[in-house]
């Protein structure tokens, strides 16, 4: 993710991670860290909040943050469910309902996912920027956010510094569900076959009834 900000503007250090860091680009005024508990992530199942910045500046308010939980349940294509979850908080925490919202860029990257949003608002201009990415010795997922709503938030952006480790892969359980829901054919004639050896065993096994 690049950015286009002003000499003016600020880059402030978001996340600070085992082999690589997130700056955010573009923010500008004084800034604050609010407490972590001050962003509800207890309907992600296992996450925590690992990072919180905010910035007020000549009517713009941008709120940035990360996520961070096990990776164990994730797998490519689940990224737009995660996205679309930290898109709610991040509304949320700007205290607006955006209007005519449009994912402006998505897609994967080698080692990280990340989404653009734009939309408006009463307040002006809305920019929403998204990175999920892993890290640590258990390559957690990382899950940041910067949102804007006001003037100049086009130049707001999350940049990362340093490598990104390599996604780590699916667990057997998730490859099994992804296997069943692109390969639905074999894997219901699968299921019949076990269904029918089942009945046919308990049959068997019934006893005979007597004359």
């Amino acid at each position: 993710m690049s950015g286009g900000a002003s000499d003016e503007a600020l880059e402030t250090l978001l996340y600070d991670g085992a082999s690589w860091d997130l700056a955010l680009e573009g923010a500008r005024g004084e800034g604050s860290r609010p407490p972590f508990d001050t962003v509800d992530v207890s309907r992600l199942p296992g996450a925590r909040i690992v990072a919180l910045a905010r910035f007020e500046h000549e009517g713009a308010t941008i709120v940035a943050g990360c996520a961070a939980g096990p990776s164990d349940r994730f797998a490519p294509g689940l990224e737009a469910v995660l996205f679309d979850r930290a898109t709610g908080l991040a509304w949320s925490s700007l205290a607006i309902v955006p209007r005519d919202v449009a994912i402006e860029r998505e897609g994967a990257l080698a080692r990280s996912y990340e989404r653009r949003t734009v939309g408006r608002s009463d307040r002006g201009e809305v920019v929403l920027e998204q990175l999920l990415a892993f890290d640590g010795r258990d390559l957690d997922l990382v899950l940041c956010s910067a949102a804007c709503v006001g003037p100049r938030c086009g130049e707001v952006s999350l940049v990362v510094r340093g490598e990104l480790p390599e996604p780590p892969p699916p667990n057997v359980a998730v490859r099994a569900l992804f296997y069943a829901a692109e390969h639905p054919a074999p894997v219901l004639g699968a299921a019949g076959a076990v269904l029918l050896a089942v009945v046919a065993l308990v049959l068997w096994r019934r006893p005979s009834p007597r004359p």
